[in-house]
């Protein structure tokens, strides 16, 4: 079930939110290591320019981007939209950064599929986690 506004607490958001961070991060690194042993991430090809893309960049990137997206949710509520509308809104921002990795100049064959499961596993995690009522009700102080 959606998440229904007048649940919305900001102490769940927080909770709900490192949560949601923590599980993104970590299958985001489990992502990396296995397209790593694949190959996929040779340290020969400079992403930044300067440096091949490591954990590093893995774990900067996830928590900049999930900082923008949280940002983002916690104004729409705010801004009292239907939740229905924020997950739509969430899934159309998502499939853009679907992009990013084909923009990538020359990649190793391999590369922009490890990305692109990334960007998949992040916003299917973080999506239906912030707007799906199961962790909500988990974190509620009224549950």
């Amino acid at each position: 079930m959606l998440l229904e506004l007048e649940k919305f607490e900001n102490r769940s958001f927080s909770i709900i939110a490192v949560l949601l961070y923590v599980v993104s991060l970590v299958g985001n690194l489990v992502i990396f290591y296995i397209g790593k042993a694949l190959g996929a991430f040779p340290s020969d090809y400079y992403i930044t320019g300067t440096q091949p893309l490591t954990e590093v960049n893995v774990i900067f990137l996830t928590t900049l981007f999930l900082l923008a997206g949280y940002s983002a949710f916690f104004m729409l509520i705010r801004m009292q939209k239907p939740i229905a509308r924020i997950r739509v809104i969430s899934i159309i921002v998502v499939l853009l950064t679907l992009i990013l990795p084909l923009l990538l100049p020359s990649p190793p064959s391999l590369m922009p599929i490890f990305l692109e499961l990334m960007h998949i596993y992040t916003g299917i995690v973080v999506v239906f986690g912030l707007t799906d009522d199961f962790l909500w009700n988990k974190f509620s102080r009224a549950a």
